[in-house]
């Protein structure tokens, strides 16, 4: 099966298509809890997303436009003001509302923290992969995946990714992902993984050559969360697809009214937070993990 780029035309109809694949994920239902809420936002919300990605990366989809995946290229995470504002980012709040706006970022902000430890080289990132929920199951997440994670091989680049769905840990894994980071984001409460790809593990011999962990059953003091060892996993059994949210901008806090100043004159850069205080055992910890992949 060949798969179609995506380009600025196409964005609306990808948008909806990864609405429809996340509309239970759950960033997605912690951010818009009513159902019906969800399914008449939501598709505005991914449709900048994929804009971004449009912008910053490649996005791609299959023929039958039953599965999209946003790729952001090495070198492009995180996004500039001006990338984000001609993507519509900004719209986000606006449209969402400013609570459930809050409610995402909170959780978004710690994720892009975490990924800013996981991995430090220019990097290949996927924001999102998902498949029309009456076709998954039917290797198109896979053949979604497979012609960029095969030219991240050919060029040395790491693949980073997040979820917030345990259960597609093992579909990751089966194409050479290794969870970096497990943690709980202390406010909403759900827990997220950080993944990494080095390009070694793109071969057969290497993705089949390790065997997956149990979960992690013991807990740090701080954010009920714990840092996990990198693992890989024998390909399962499992041939399921996925869908995985997170979107990527970069971790700032903006007030509504500059939101819609920065989409209204494009000159408005939004203030930006300063990250929180780093847990330097922690950070160590994490930099060693990727250091064994480099």
């Amino acid at each position: 099966m060949s798969l179609v780029r995506v380009g600025r035309g196409d964005a609306r109809q990808a948008g909806s298509l990864l609405a429809r694949a996340f509309h239970r994920d759950p960033l997605l239902v912690h951010m818009l809890p009513d159902e019906r809420e969800r399914t008449r936002l939501a598709p505005d919300h991914f449709e900048r997303v994929v804009l971004l990605a449009v912008t910053t990366g490649e996005v791609w989809r299959t023929e039958r436009f039953d599965g999209v995946a946003c790729w952001i290229a090495p070198g492009r995470w995180p996004s500039t003001s001006a990338e984000e504002g001609d993507a519509g980012l900004y719209e986000i709040p606006v449209i969402v509302g400013a609570e459930a706006w809050e409610q995402f970022r909170t959780v978004y902000a710690a994720m892009d923290h975490a990924h800013g430890g996981a991995v430090t080289d220019p990097h290949w990132v996927l924001p999102l992969i998902g498949v029309e929920p009456g076709r998954q199951g039917h290797g198109l997440g896979s053949t979604l995946l497979r012609p960029l994670l095969e030219r991240a091989n050919e060029d040395g680049k790491t693949c980073y990714l997040e979820t917030l769905n345990e259960t597609n840990l093992e579909f990751y894994a089966r194409h050479g992902f290794r969870v970096a980071i497990d943690e709980v984001e202390p406010v909403s409460g759900l827990r997220y993984w950080c993944c990494i790809r080095p390009p070694a593990l793109g071969s057969a011999s290497l993705r089949t050559s390790f065997t997956r962990t149990d979960r992690p059953t013991s807990r740090t003091a701080k954010g009920g969360g714990v840092l996990a060892p990198p693992v890989a996993m024998n390909p399962p059994r499992l041939d399921s697809d996925i869908s995985d949210f997170p979107l990527r901008t970069t971790g700032r806090r903006m007030s509504i009214e500059t939101q819609e100043l920065a989409v209204r004159y494009g000159s408005a850069r939004p203030r930006q937070q300063p990250r929180p205080v780093i847990d330097t055992e922690r950070y160590n910890a994490v930099a060693r993990i990727s250091a064994r992949f480099k």
